[in-house]
């Protein structure tokens, strides 16, 4: 699956292993993880698939749901 179709996709994500990678979520066996970057000389969160870096946004998708508590 293209990264642009994770961005499509509507998920909801577990809390990942620490600050730097907050968020994670697996889909269809795939490993999706974000980590967060050093803001303002990086973009905000980065998009890895199966540990490699596919995308780079600052704008949260609105079709994510980040975990709450």
């Amino acid at each position: 699956m293209a990264y642009s179709e994770y961005r499509n996709m509507a998920l909801t994500w577990e809390y990942g292993r620490d600050g730097e990678f907050p968020y994670r979520k697996t889909v269809d066996g795939v490993s999706l993880e974000i980590r967060v970057g050093d803001f303002p000389d990086e973009f905000i969160y980065n998009l890895l698939v199966d540990a490699v870096e596919v995308d780079n946004f600052d704008a949260w998708p609105e079709n994510w749901t980040r975990p709450v508590g």
